[in-house]
C-alpha cells in the first residue's frame, strides 16, 4: 500500500469512535477541517488526555502541520484501514 492517497484512489474508513483504539502515530486519518473541508493526513502524535493529535500531509503538495495545528478528537471522522488503487 503507498503511503499517499491519490485522486480516484478508494479507502475503507473505520469510523470514529469506533477507531479510538488505532489513533496512533504512523496511522492515516481523516479529519473534518473548517478552512479545509475533509483531508487525510499521518497521525504524528496523539494525546489521549487533552483528546487532540497533530498529522502531517502524506501528498508533498498538501497542507502543512502547521497550517493545520492540533486536531481535536471531534474533527476526527476515522482512520483508513484498507488503501484502494483503481
Amino acid at each position: 500500500m503507498s503511503p499517499s492517497i491519490s485522486s480516484g484512489d478508494y479507502v475503507m474508513i473505520l469510523l470514529y469512535p469506533f477507531c479510538f483504539f488505532l489513533l496512533k502515530k504512523g496511522r492515516i486519518g481523516i479529519f473534518e477541517s473548517a478552512s479545509y473541508g475533509t483531508i487525510a493526513k499521518e497521525i504524528t502524535r496523539v494525546q489521549k488526555t487533552t483528546r487532540v493529535l497533530w498529522a502531517r500531509s502524506i501528498h508533498p503538495s498538501g497542507i502543512t502541520s502547521e497550517q493545520i495545528g492540533a486536531i481535536p478528537f471531534s474533527q476526527v471522522r476515522g482512520i483508513v484501514i484498507k488503501h484502494f488503487h483503481p
